[in-house]
């Protein structure tokens, strides 16, 4: 007890010290709070939006064809170990609405009709009114824009006429539900709603058919006998099958590199935090040598002593948590709801803060600790006759041989851009670390030889040198947030100056289009038949499960015609280590979309195991491609190959190219109104392009949050530095002020002190930032990634880095005005 007393006194005697380095772990904390929740948050609401969407279903009966009799869901229900099976049919309406200010598109309306509500394969949560009720079920935000409410009449076309439906309900947003978010995303996105199956079937004169059927298990114990049973009940039924449904986030959730990116900002700033209380720590052991050799000869071991600065450095570490917890609640929050509003969905979240609290609690610990470790060992170790007697310590010139080794580092980086991107920046990144101190030096004799800053600024350069090592750390950090601000930006621009580049190049051509219905050779003449179409290509895709390490996953093999693939790419950049692929390909081999080629994480040549049927199929894997089909979680295979592994398979899908001249858009109109009930989906190149357009602004906008908070964590820093910095020379101060020198003369000197301080990691930074983009840009494998120097980042990093240099001058220049004079005199 009296050592934490002890320890806590220690804290409370450098109170200014003490709080500016809490405030810093309070940012690192609530940085890494907020970071880790919102990942978790999108991993675990992808998840349920998964759930959702398929209704904690087990399987899915499916047929290649539109629709099969709804006789397989009665036997489906007659089977003892099924819990609950629910029919569906997903059919195209329109809204008729009273203003006809709205496109064609804006009224499409996606109907889904099923066969019940009662039981637990779909979770609708009511606003309003009775879902059991039959009528038409609308989410909440649909009903919102659309101005409508429960009891209204609404009037739908579809093929057979005008219908009227009363809305009957509304529920909350749900996955199955998912509608657009304002009257322009309408232009994109069905509106969506639920009826009735029997409705749905008499409209669409689909009496007695079904196009899915949804099961639900008692328990994983019955279900290989389920399996089995439901196999042999489908095989009088042509072209029917059983599909395990898969949870599998990848599907929808691409991420990874997006979460990197936020750990590595959010890591930053803990990292910085830490350096601050280093910092901290180790300028602590110094100026209380005598007190720690008084200590010793009092009896005191180097563990008892050890363990003064560790309950130090714990309290700060406790209290740092006690504040910076609850403000990360509120920066996650900010974060995710950024991070969400940019996918442009409908997504009501809640928090995930488990995994974070607890993540934030070891490490806010744990961290601090590490980081004081290497001070309070050397407080430990402090030899007493030496202190006492005031014995200058022995300077070991350690600088050459770290110059040395900084230059020899960052001259491997360009050696490593052939070998491996992360080496290559990484050894860049070190070298930068150890030759920053001689990097400083040279910027500070510059500024020492400058008659630009006066009497003041040259004696600022020379504090500066004088606290060389101490104020390059300093320094050193705000170069740090800057060159990884400067990274994560220009990757960002440089994606979003080619997002048109990455669309196009693997589009398959200029208008996807999705059938209600199989589509045939006559459809592909129809759709030819419009005023500007070029060419329509038909093609099939089937959703497969595939199985890696332990783990059941499911992606989309789509069949690759190779001759309209040469003129209007689905994929391209074929890294296979034979340039006879296409025969290859041709004999039975696969292509992996880049996403899906690294969550299997095997090599070219290797075999990956697909299940249809219940049975496992080896196919071997010929090379990674990149596409922008289902964001690279795909895989390509040639026409008869695919044909004999998916006997059956239709085409529900269709590539249309425009003639020269035409546009997108009045063709698509021309679709839609020709053939309204036909497509469930008609998208243009151009709005894919928007679509992606929209998403990265708003991400890029959370970086540069993120780049504030780490600077301004910087800031604290270069306050601590120069609050130090000025500690130790209260005499030197008092005897300038004595002999003359003016208050506002002091206020210039350490406001130079802080501003080279600052410029010198802002100068540092940028060069730093430069250099790793180009390493980046020349080892990356994406040629997505160009050389970028983000402007607006760039102007950011350095009005925030003078910015905030200038006000770290503030705090120790009015400590060092106000302190009497007399008292520092008097001081040894």
């Amino acid at each position: 007890m009296m050592e934490w007393q002890a320890s806590w006194r220690n804290v409370t005697r450098k109170k200014l010290r003490s709080c500016l380095t809490i405030l810093a772990i309070v940012l690192g904390i609530s940085s890494m709070f907020a970071v880790i929740s919102t990942v978790q948050t999108a991993k675990n609401v992808t998840m349920q939006r998964l759930e959702l969407y398929n209704g904690n279903a087990d399987y899915s009966i499916l047929s290649e064809k539109d629709t099969f009799p709804e006789d397989v869901l009665e036997l489906a229900l007659k089977n003892d170990q099924i819990s609950s099976a629910t029919g569906l049919i997903h059919k195209q309406s329109y809204l008729e609405l009273k203003a006809n200010e709205q496109s064609l598109d804006q009224q499409r309306m996606r109907l889904t009709g099923l066969s019940t509500l009662d039981n637990e394969l779909l979770s609708l949560d009511e606003v309003s009114s009775d879902i059991h009720e039959d009528g038409l079920i609308l989410p909440a935000t649909s009903a919102e824009i659309l101005g409508m409410k429960v009891g209204d009449e609404v009037t739908l076309r579809v093929p057979d006429g005008m219908k009227e439906i009363k809305v009957t309900a509304i529920v909350k947003d749900t996955p199955l539900l998912e509608g657009p978010t304002d009257w322009d995303d309408a232009t994109n996105r069905n509106w969506r709603g639920i009826v009735p199956l029997s409705t749905l079937q008499q409209w669409y004169g689909l009496d007695g058919h079904i196009q899915e059927v949804r099961v639900n298990v008692d328990g994983p114990s019955s279900m290989d006998d389920v399996v089995k049973d439901l196999h042999t009940t489908l095989q009088p039924y042509d072209d029917v099958y059983l599909q395990k449904i898969v949870l599998d986030e990848k599907q929808s959730n691409q991420l990874e590199d997006l979460y990197f990116m936020l750990y590595v900002i959010g890591g930053l700033a803990m990292f910085i935090s830490a350096f601050i209380l280093y910092n901290t720590i180790f300028v602590s052991v110094v100026e209380r040598k005598n007190e720690i050799a008084v200590m010793k000869t009092l009896g005191y071991t180097p563990f008892q002593i050890k363990k003064l600065f560790l309950f130090e450095v714990l309290i700060l570490s406790v209290i740092g948590l006690m504040i910076g917890v609850p403000i990360g609640f509120g920066l996650g929050s900010v974060l995710q709801s950024g991070l969400f509003s940019s996918f442009q969905s409908n997504i009501d979240f809640s928090m995930d803060y488990q995994w974070a609290l607890a993540a934030s609690i070891v490490l806010g610990v744990a961290i601090p600790v590490v980081a004081s470790l290497i001070p309070v060992t050397q407080a430990s170790k402090i030899d007493i006759i030496k202190t006492l007697k005031n014995v200058p310590a022995t300077n070991t010139n350690t600088g050459k041989w770290r110059s040395a080794a900084g230059g020899i580092l960052i001259l491997s980086s360009l050696l490593l851009t052939f070998v491996n991107n992360v080496l290559s920046i990484g050894s860049l990144l070190l070298g930068s670390v150890l030759l920053f101190p001689l990097m400083v030096k040279g910027i500070t004799t510059l500024v020492l030889r400058s008659s630009l800053v006066g009497f003041e600024g040259k004696i600022a350069a020379n504090n500066v040198l004088r606290a060389l090592n101490r104020s390059s750390n300093m320094s050193l950090i705000l170069a740090l947030a800057i060159c990884s601000g400067l990274f994560v930006s220009s990757t960002f621009t440089s994606l979003e100056q080619n997002i048109d580049k990455s669309v196009t190049q693997s589009f398959g051509g200029d208008m996807h289009v999705t059938a209600e219905h199989a589509l045939s050779d006559r459809d592909a003449g129809r759709m030819s038949a419009i005023n500007g179409v070029k060419d329509v290509h038909l093609y099939e895709e089937r959703n497969v499960t595939w199985v890696t390490g332990q783990q059941t996953r499911q992606f989309s093999i789509i069949r690759t015609d190779l001759e309209w693939n040469a003129e209007h790419p689905l994929f391209h950049s074929i890294e296979t280590e034979s340039d006879k692929w296409k025969d290859r390909l041709k004999q039975g081999g696969v292509l992996l979309g880049d996403f899906a080629y690294r969550e299997w994480r095997g090599s070219s040549g290797e075999h990956i195991t697909i299940v249809i049927d219940n049975q496992e199929h080896e196919l071997e894997v010929l090379g990674k491609v990149t596409t922008n089909q289902y964001g690279g979680y795909a895989a390509f295979m040639s026409g008869d190959p695919f044909d004999e592994l998916f006997p059956g398979v239709l085409s529900y899908k269709a590539l249309l190219t425009v003639e020269d001249g035409y546009k997108e858009d009045p063709i698509k109109n021309s679709l839609v109104t020709s053939y309204p009930f036909d497509f469930s989906e008609v998208q243009t190149v151009d709005e894919e392009v928007n679509k992606q357009e929209r998403a990265l602004p708003g991400v890029k906008s959370l970086f540069n949050g993120l780049l504030f908070i780490a600077i301004a964590v910087s800031g604290i820093g270069i306050i601590n530095t120069l609050v130090m910095n000025v500690m130790e020379r209260l005499r030197e101060v008092a005897i300038m002020r004595a002999v003359a020198f003016t208050s506002f003369q002091v206020y210039k000197t350490i406001f130079y002190e802080a501003l080279i301080i600052g410029i010198s990691g802002v100068v540092i930074g940028i060069a730093m930032g430069i250099f790793t983009i180009s390493l980046n840009v020349v080892t990356t494998l994406d040629e997505l990634i160009e050389f970028t120097i983000p402007e607006s980042t760039l102007l950011l990093s350095i009005i925030m880095g003078i910015i905030v240099s200038a006000f770290a001058s503030l705090i120790p220049a009015r400590q060092a005005v106000k302190h009497n004079i007399n008292q520092a005199l008097k001081q040894e």
